[in-house]
Formats: C-alpha cells, structure tokens, sequence
C-alpha cells in the first residue's frame, strides 16, 4: 500500500489474551512452532478533515527450525487501531489455518476454521456440499461473510475520502467565490459614492423647446414699448395681415422686431 510513514503501534498476541482472536491464534502459531505473530498499525495522513483512516499490517513468522516456512504478510485498511488489529488477527487465523492445515489432523480444535487464500479470497469449497460436516460449512460461510463485510467498509471508507476531499475543494470554491463577489461589491459601493458626489448639470433646454415655451407663457406673449404701449408679440405669420383679417386691429409685434429692440 506504499509508505505512509512509520508504523506507530505494535500488538503480539499471546496465548491466554483477552483480546479478540487473540488466545487462539497465539495457541495456533505454538502448536505449529511458528514465532509469535507480529501486529503493527500507522494511522495515514489525512487527506481532508475527518480522514482517521489506518494501515494494519500482520505477520505471522515462518517457521525456522526444522522445515522452514515464509512469512504470511498482509496488510487492511481500518477505521481505527483497535478494530483494524482485531480484524488482521482473525485474518490471520484463517490464513495460518490455509497455509498449515496438511499439518493439522482433523481432530484439531482448528482444522474446522474458516480459511483465506494468499490473497485474502475466503475459501468455500465449491459444488456439492452435501454431506459436510455443518461445523466446517458454518466456518466456511462465515469466513465468506467476514470477507465481503471487510471488502463493503474498505469501499465505504474509500469513498468517504473522496467525499471529503470533493467538499474541501468545493468549500474553497465558495471561498474564493465569496472574496470575489465582496470585491465586486466593494467597487459597487465605492462607484456608487463617486457618483453621489458630483455636481448635477442642469440638462440644456433646446433652442426651439425654449421658443415653443415663451410662445406658450401668456404672460411672456406681452411687450412692454418704451412709450408704455402694450403690444401682443407674435410670429411673423401672425403678423402679416391676411384677407381675413383687417390691418392694424391688433396691436401685434413680431418676435424678429421685438427681438432686435433688445440688441440695439
């Protein structure tokens, strides 16, 4: 599972352990004069918070007195120290129990155990088992059982390291995100209040709006003369005379004329 530091803990079993699988897996590896098996567990660096995942390693010694055997090596994965030693030591029974069962005889109290390949794979015998001993099929089919069991949380705890580690990116994200928007904000604001701040320039009023505007004030249609004659101002049209209308009936002034009074 490559080096992931250190191994931090270490358990050895011994016969008379209260500890699970412990008892039988010390008597077992004594029976077969085997050296004591060997536990060792390192927690991996987490990859999000929350991540307390650990490596379990076991290891049975081979034997190195009279036929010598290899050591059985494996490694699990494991939410924690304590569970994760309890699982490897019943792995390792089952695995002792494969490696060493042609010498066993089969009234050992451990022929009858489950047993898992060198792999790890639980072994059911395949086909017909009519005729078994129930013991030995209830061990098989439990040790098929502890196996899926370990393979569905190796997933479980695979998955939820991905999971944590999706949310960590997406909580910097959100962070990022968030920093960005306050920015944006910040200009808003700050544009907002320059804005605020300058003077308002009063629109100009087109030349001709201003025109319609004095011709529409009644009280700008009137011109004062210097002799104290009122006179109605009016454009040109309306200062021609026309058939309809009889010369000098109104006292009329034109805008051109009273205009040119104001520029002398």
């Amino acid at each position: 599972m490559g080096d992931c530091g250190e191994f931090t803990v270490m358990a050895t079993p011994e016969e008379g352990d209260d500890d699970l699988f412990g008892d039988q897996l010390a008597t077992l590896t004594t029976s077969l004069g085997l050296p004591p098996p060997e536990f060792r567990g390192k927690q991996l660096p987490p990859t999000a918070p929350g991540d307390h995942r650990w490596i379990i390693e076991g290891n049975v010694r081979g034997r190195l007195v009279r036929t010598e055997t290899q050591d059985i090596v494996f490694y699990k994965m494991s939410p924690n120290w304590e569970i994760g030693v309890e699982m490897a030591m019943q792995e390792a029974l089952a695995r002792t129990v494969q490696t060493y069962q042609q010498e066993m005889s089969q009234g050992s109290s451990f022929y009858a155990f489950g047993r898992r390949f060198e792999d790890g794979t639980a072994n059911r015998t395949a086909g017909d088992r009519v005729g078994m001993d129930y013991r030995v099929i209830q061990m098989e089919d439990l040790e098929c059982h502890i196996v899926n069991l370990e393979e569905n949380l190796t997933a479980e705890m695979r998955k939820n390291e991905n999971l944590r580690v999706t949310i960590e990116k997406l909580k910097q994200g959100n962070t990022e995100l968030t920093m960005e928007l306050c920015d944006m904000d910040d200009k808003l604001i700050a544009r907002d209040t320059e804005n605020a701040m300058m003077p308002k320039e009063t629109p100009a009023v087109p030349h001709d709006q201003d025109m319609q505007n004095e011709e529409e004030d009644p009280e700008e249609r009137i011109a004062f003369m210097p002799n104290g004659e009122e006179l109605e101002i009016v454009s040109e049209e309306e200062d021609t005379p026309t058939g309809n209308t009889p010369p000098h009936q109104r006292r009329t002034i034109s805008t051109r004329t009273y205009r040119a009074l104001f520029n002398k």
